[in-house]
């Protein structure tokens, strides 16, 4: 691997796995650039993939692989680069990264902490290992208490750890803003009026257990059905299924070369789905939605972000099949914020939904101002380090 050229002036190093990561990561780097901004910031990651979302999330940054956690290629690494901190995000525990560090007199950060239940035994087994990186960190700014207790249990220096909130939050947008969201609605022919239910990220089998669930409510007013893909190449597939089950079909970005966004009344019959066919665009599409189904957790996926439908004011329902998203989902019902539910009970659910608004509209209060109220946790992590003296 080539070495990247040293700037002159202070260096923060901020690492971070890959995509997940790198998305917790970017609103720390952001919040450093604003109110440290005479720091020079060099990203890493471990995976191209990584690599490609870091540079599409973070200007101003240098952006780069980081070397294998080999002790030579790292020492030369850290040679050449010589930060002034590094932070690093969630479990990225690089043994040779934090041995050349330490050699080096570096500062150390761990940023959105966090410790998981499955993993904590594992730490456990090899515990002088973890106890000696744990110690090599000057601060560790955990996502939650909970987060916060393990590593204490591990060994982490109780003066040296503090919990400061999931990162993560702050990577959400606001609300998409309401003018907005009606103009997305006319072009996709959806009157003001018409309940919309979201499938978001859905995964292969998904989409007919939603619609096949609203039909045998018998309904006499089919809502409109929106369906976002995880991955665009199941969008055929998907147009069968709603075939299939007697839905018409649109798209949202119009189908085949014509690129015709769908016109009211476009996709007819018994009821009408809107499948998304573009990337990038899931916040707008639950803004738009009554009810957000978060896809992943009606196979065994372990669910997808059920933070995006909450941010955006749709009731989150969710599956049985959430350990991706346990925190997450757990926080928000601790909020009355969503409702969990299973195959048999997604029909009877949605059709219980939309004929109460009262109740869809206090779901969806809460959904937002849960996400509103763990905002902040970036802020919070730059505060601490100043306050250690590790930022100027």
């Amino acid at each position: 691997m080539d070495l990247p050229e040293r700037a002159g002036g202070p260096l923060i190093h901020f690492h971070a796995a890959s995509v997940g990561e790198i998305s917790s990561l970017a609103p720390v780097v952001r919040e450093v650039s604003r109110e440290v901004p005479g720091y020079g910031l060099l990203v890493t990651t471990m995976t191209p993939t990584g690599r490609d979302r870091a540079a599409g999330l973070i200007t101003g940054a240098d952006v780069r692989l980081v070397p294998y956690d080999f002790r030579s290629a790292m020492r030369r690494f850290m040679n050449r680069m010589r930060p002034s901190v590094i932070v690093v995000t969630e479990t990225e525990l690089w043994p040779n990264l934090l041995r050349e560090a330490s050699r080096l007199e570096i500062p150390l950060v761990l940023v959105n902490g966090r410790i998981s239940v499955k993993s904590i035994g594992r730490y456990r087994r090899v515990g002088a290992l973890v106890r000696s990186m744990l110690s090599q960190f000057d601060l560790m700014l955990m996502r939650s208490d909970e987060d916060a207790g393990r590593a204490l249990s591990l060994g982490a220096d109780p003066d040296r750890v503090r919990v400061v909130g999931n990162t993560k939050y702050d990577v959400l947008a606001g609300p998409v803003p309401a003018e907005q969201g009606r103009a997305l609605r006319k072009r996709l022919g959806i009157s003001d009026a018409a309940p919309v239910v979201m499938l978001g990220s859905a995964r292969q089998g998904e989409s007919e257990i939603l619609l096949e669930a609203i039909r045998a409510e018998s309904m006499e007013t089919l809502p409109t059905v929106i369906l976002a893909p995880r991955h665009l190449e199941n969008v055929r597939l998907i147009e069968a299924v709603c075939r299939r089950s007697g839905y018409g079909v649109a798209f949202s970005a119009g189908a085949g070369e014509s690129g015709r966004a769908p016109e009211a009344g476009e996709a007819g019959g018994a009821g009408r789905a809107i499948i998304v066919n573009e990337m990038g665009r899931l916040l707008e599409y639950y803004a738009i939605s009554d009810i957000g189904v978060v896809g992943g957790t009606f196979k065994p996926h372990g669910g997808h972000n059920p933070l995006e439908p909450a941010s955006q004011g749709a009731v989150v329902v969710a599956g049985p099949h959430r350990d991706n998203i346990a925190d997450d989902m757990d926080y928000l019902i601790s909020r009355d914020a969503a409702v969990i539910t299973d195959e048999p009970g997604l029909g009877a659910v949605i059709r219980g939904l939309l004929f109460d608004p009262a109740r869809m509209s206090a779901l969806a209060e809460r959904a937002a101002g849960a996400v509103r109220d763990k905002k902040g946790a970036s802020r919070r992590s730059i505060e601490a380090m100043k306050a250690r003296g590790l930022l100027g």
